[in-house]
């Protein structure tokens, strides 16, 4: 497939290209592809013939043109109107997989967390929106188990889809595949709350509340895929931003006019400007 490159803080990111099929001698070809910048990769091998990798005890990493199975070192490939980018092989090679098993909790009392059922997504740090790094499912009594995950950094990330004593709950962990024949993984669900503030001026000065908006960006690497973290300033400065998952965040106030910056950052009596919230 042929995809191409997004960033989101400050990560590489793949999608928005086109995707074929390698017929019995390997060979492919994408066609109809806009002029533009895109990375070359062959995935999910065996996925569409009926055959589960999940029951393979080897299975095939992504590999990315020239080669490499490090996104980060993935060639770029410019297309142009009526070109055609002939010579694009690669060579695909088996790895002892990594089978996982998990646990859903509740983070606050140490139970299994089935009191709602739970997406649980296995997300690779380097490349999120690539499908074939995700698991998801309902895991009956808050325990998953797959097989079929080559070595790496993934984060494990749950979010019940039903409220629980009126509130959404998210979880995650980070984990490293190292290649062991088995790996355990314990995600501990905490409850979203909501994020009261006011954005105050100094005296004298008159600023339009309602111009202005707050944001969190999310400092751990799984939050980013689920929460948006934006609320409008009211009139009297105050703002709310609903359902935050438990986390470490950095706040922006956007639109600020020309002369204006953030002077402190308080939350309760400490300063939070240069730690995060």
């Amino acid at each position: 497939e042929a995809v191409q490159q997004t960033g989101f803080n400050g990560r590489r990111i793949f999608g928005n290209g086109d995707d074929g099929e390698t017929d019995d001698r390997g060979q492919y070809r994408l066609f109809g592809l806009k002029p533009g910048k895109y990375y070359v990769r062959v995935t999910a091998v065996f996925s569409r013939y009926g055959r589960r990798v999940d029951d393979d005890p080897e299975n095939f990493a992504p590999v990315y043109y020239p080669d490499t199975t490090d996104p980060q070192a993935a060639s770029l490939i410019v297309v142009r109107a009526g070109d055609e980018a002939a010579g694009l092989d690669f060579t695909v090679k088996p790895i002892r997989t990594v089978r996982v098993k998990g646990r859903i909790v509740n983070g606050l009392t140490g139970e299994i967390f089935n009191d709602a059922g739970a997406v649980v997504e296995l997300l690779d740090p380097a490349d999120p929106d690539n499908p074939g790094h995700s698991l998801y499912g309902l895991p009956p009594g808050g325990v998953f188990a797959g097989n079929g995950w080559v070595p790496g950094t993934y984060v494990f990330s749950a979010r019940s889809f039903k409220t629980v004593d009126h509130q959404q709950w998210t979880g995650w962990q980070q984990v490293d595949l190292n290649g062991s024949t088995s790996e355990e993984v314990v995600i501990r669900m905490f409850p979203d709350v909501d994020v009261h503030g006011t954005v105050e001026v100094s005296a004298g000065t008159r600023l339009p509340f309602t111009d202005l908006t707050v944001d969190l960006e999310s400092r751990d690497v799984a939050e980013f895929h689920h929460f948006p973290g934006r609320a409008e300033v009211k009139r009297d400065g105050s703002f709310t931003i609903e359902h935050v998952p438990a986390g470490t965040y950095d706040l922006e106030v956007d639109s600020l006019p020309e002369g204006f910056f953030v002077q402190s950052l308080h939350l309760g009596r400490a300063d939070v400007l240069e730690t995060g919230v």
